[in-house]
């Protein structure tokens, strides 16, 4: 029998993380959970231990950590850096990474990431916000913020046994890149799989309708506006009837509400922006409707949709130089380019086969299906703690 321990925020991710470890390692698994730390939609997950930022930094509190076998971290931010540098000797740490997490390691100017008009509308965002920084408050925790990062981040990183990144495209860009030091070990793991969490009550199913769904969040990464520009492009007679729906739950509201205003004047009512949080099952019913899926993204990013909306059977289009179009490109999925619109209009009412739908959840049984994930989590505990864990 042994201890795992789960150092999480309350967000719609954990439960799948707790679903595979409980299959693999049933009863073994304790959650320890930021009691002011979490995305604002989820209340219901499993916690053993509701937490602060300033416990971390009690001794009385650190000693427990000594009682576990093995601390996963989902999501390495700088609010976990003093717990896990400051954790007893001999404590093991694996890392599950977000994205969010480990892009800063990657990408050393982030606004690489983003096309000219999105750019710009991250540039007067940004000159809005640092109005409102000059707020005594929001400058003190600004100030706190950069002590903890140079205080904890490097002591933090030497600690770190493992990293498990979204795709293996985005270790190799993290190794290329230099910037993560230590580079820990690489772990493949994945958030929730297919028949116990992406599509559990969908499973057998298709697409019903030829909507676009256009990005996964309300924030700048998505170059929602070149995207829209993009689909206003390609014909004006076809654009009438084009229906669009934008997933804007979460993110930056400076970018969300620049996101509804350009997509209301590029496609009036059959603009579709989605600002609540939704149940999965509801949320996808809603994306269900969608036949096409265009994701601007240059990198790793909406891996969760692009895996649903592939299984239903709809037509996806990633950015080239996303890790994602790259990764499942060489897997043999059925998957275009962004630019393939602008040579192609076509394609975007160009359903896919039923041969290429049946090739595609092929593709992504081989690495979301509950065997191969349960399989990465018996893997990353075993290299953690010995093959008779």
């Amino acid at each position: 029998m042994k201890r795992i321990l789960h150092i999480t925020t309350d967000n719609k991710f954990i439960s799948h993380a707790l679903i595979t470890f409980e299959n693999v390692y049933p009863g073994q698994n304790t959650v320890w959970m930021f009691a002011n730390g979490h995305d604002g939609h989820v209340s219901k997950n499993h916690r053993d231990l509701e937490f602060v930022f300033f416990d971390t930094f009690k001794p009385s509190f650190l000693k427990k950590l000594a009682e576990f076998d093995l601390v996963v971290v989902h999501g390495f931010d700088l609010f976990k850096y003093p717990l896990v540098a400051l954790a007893p000797a001999g404590v093991k740490f694996a890392w599950l990474g977000w994205g969010y997490d480990y892009y800063d390691y990657i990408y050393a100017n982030p606004d690489d990431l983003l096309l000219a008009d999105t750019l710009a509308l991250k540039n007067k965002c940004r000159q809005e916000s640092l109005k409102q920084s000059i707020h005594p408050v929001k400058l003190i925790k600004k100030i706190a913020r950069s002590a903890i990062e140079v205080l904890f981040r490097k002591r933090a990183l030497k600690r770190i046994g493992s990293i498990s990144p979204v795709l293996k495209e985005d270790y190799d860009l993290l190794k290329s890149a230099g910037l993560l030091k230590p580079l820990p070990d690489f772990l493949p793991w994945n958030y929730g799989s297919l028949e116990e969490s992406l599509i559990k009550n969908f499973i057998g199913q298709r697409i019903s309708g030829s909507k676009v769904l256009v990005g996964n969040s309300a924030s700048f990464t998505n170059n929602h506006l070149e995207a829209f520009e993009l689909l206003q492009q390609l014909g004006n007679s076809e654009q009438s009837q084009l229906q669009v729906i934008a997933p804007l739950s979460y993110g930056d509201d400076c970018c969300k509400q620049a996101v509804i205003e350009k997509g209301k004047a590029f496609f009036g009512d059959n603009f579709q922006p989605v600002t609540d949080f939704m149940p999965i099952d509801d949320y996808v019913a809603l994306i269900k409707q969608c036949g096409f899926v265009v994701m601007n993204h240059k990198r790793q990013q909406a891996v969760g949709n692009i895996v649903i909306m592939l299984y239903l059977g709809a037509r996806v289009f990633l950015r080239e130089e996303n890790p994602t179009y790259q990764m499942l490109k060489n897997t043999g999925a059925v998957i275009n380019k962004v630019d393939e619109l602008i040579a192609q209009p076509s394609l975007l009412k160009t359903p896919l086969t039923e041969n290429e739908i049946t090739n595609n959840i092929d593709v992504l049984y081989k690495h979301w299906s509950k065997a191969v994930i349960d399989q990465k989590t018996k893997n990353l505990v075993e290299f953690h703690l010995g093959a008779l864990a």
